[in-house]
């Protein structure tokens, strides 16, 4: 799983990166999940100050109370939803390579640096 801070701050480097792996496009799909969560986190926190309140409240405050406990049970919601699809989408993308590692997708695209002892020979599956 990458590390979405880190990746927030080098956005395009790490988006380059990935396009090398071919995961670009999700990638950003990532940061956009990530900056809906990250925007609600702020209006759940001040909808839970608003709802603590010092003495007695009066029957006005009581109604308004609601009124803000209410929202904030909405957002809370949507902010749990948000956080399910931004780690949904986290797992999906994988981890930028290194700049020494060879483009590609296949077996043929890679680069044999060693080999250690012989291979198995192994039956293919039909």
């Amino acid at each position: 799983m990458i590390d979405l801070k880190a990746a927030r701050t080098d956005a395009d480097r790490w988006r380059a990166a990935l396009a090398r792996k071919g995961a670009a496009e999700a990638f950003d799909v990532l940061l956009e999940a990530d900056e809906r969560w990250r925007s609600l986190i702020p209006q759940v926190d001040e909808l839970r100050t608003r709802t603590k309140l010092k003495g007695k409240p009066s029957p006005e405050k009581l109604e308004e109370l609601q009124q803000v406990k209410d929202e904030l049970k909405q957002l809370e919601s949507e902010l749990g939803q948000a956080e399910a699809e931004r780690d949904r989408l986290a797992l999906l993308v994988p981890n930028p390579p290194d700049d020494s590692v060879p483009d590609g997708e296949t077996e043929d695209d890679v680069l044999v640096v060693r080999r250690v002892g012989e291979p198995p020979a192994l039956e293919r599956a039909k």
